[in-house]
């Protein structure tokens, strides 16, 4: 059975509280955060809230935060993709087991900042954002 401690190492890494860090910590996506925030209220950057709400809400609450960084996050697609994809070559580094995630933690802060950035780039990788900006070739799976 998991101790309280593994599960909330593991709670800070949903995708939702990774999009929650972001639009609470970064400037970049603060009409992103406004938006939100009519929407849904102030408690929504609460860690609570996505458990008192009901299943359905939740799902199309999770669809939102993550949609709302991602969306502004394809504002600096021509930034990431030069940095990222090119200069990184991110499709082909991304399965080696010693990828300079440093390298690429520091592009993230290079556009959007110090704020928020580790869980952004977290976000970024967990929702295969940066396979799908620079077109990389499905995995072979064996």
């Amino acid at each position: 059975m998991a101790t309280q401690h593994q599960l909330e190492a593991l709670y800070q890494l949903e995708t939702w509280r990774l999009s929650q860090i972001v639009l609470m910590e970064n400037e970049v996506f603060e009409e992103a955060k406004q938006e939100l925030l009519e929407r849904y209220g102030e408690e929504i950057f609460g860690q609570e809230f996505i458990h008192r709400i009901a299943p359905p809400k939740a799902r199309r609450f999770i669809s939102s935060l993550n949609l709302s960084v991602e969306n502004r996050v394809r504002d600096f697609n021509d930034k990431l993709y030069a940095l990222i994809c090119i200069r990184l070559k991110w499709c082909e580094r991304r399965e080696h087991p010693m990828i300079e995630n440093a390298e690429l933690a520091a592009g993230i802060v290079d556009i959007f900042g110090t704020n928020g950035a580790a869980a952004l780039t977290v976000l970024l990788l967990k929702r295969k954002f940066l396979d799908k900006l620079c077109n990389c070739k499905a995995r072979i799976q064996w």
